[in-house]
């Protein structure tokens, strides 16, 4: 009968910490680890390597062109993707803040593989709506030797 009394408390406390682990990672401390799979972005990301990524940018609508992101697939909801964004066609504008810097802010986001043989993008599904983007990759974290940070625009 105790064991029956701790039940309820035991869930409560699980979803408490799912709860905080969840807004933690989602609003207070914006960033995440991915590991990549596949080589549509070979050579720059290899199978297996280790991203650290960011969602700030995403949140701002702050995505430069060349810029490295993580997507859901738009036909496949159990997939997340890594490609690079490609402007073709959509105009860059300038930051009134600092007009120094040329940011791309649209509802749909063209995206390209590096590795074009072996690569399915735009062009195969057309752009991506930007509501499916979850990060921008920063650097390359693993395998160590390999280690990188990604240049904004470059």
């Amino acid at each position: 009968m105790q064991l029956l009394k701790k039940i309820p408390h035991n869930l409560w406390k699980a979803f408490k910490y799912y709860s905080y682990f969840y807004i933690g990672t989602n609003y207070l401390c914006p960033v995440s680890i991915v590991v990549c799979k596949g080589e549509s972005m070979e050579p720059t990301i290899r199978e297996n390597d280790v991203l650290l990524t960011e969602k700030v940018s995403i949140r701002r609508q702050h995505l430069k062109n060349n810029d490295i992101i993580i997507f859901k697939h738009p036909f496949k909801s159990d997939r997340t993707v890594c490609k690079r964004v490609a402007v073709d066609g959509y105009e860059e504008y300038q930051d009134m803040e600092d007009l120094d810097e040329n940011y791309i802010s649209f509802v749909n986001v063209t995206v390209r593989g590096d590795n074009e043989s072996s690569s399915h993008d735009s062009r195969d599904y057309g752009p991506i709506p930007y509501g499916l983007i979850e990060s921008r990759a920063v650097m390359k974290l693993w395998p160590f030797k390999d280690f990188k940070v990604f240049k904004r625009g470059v």
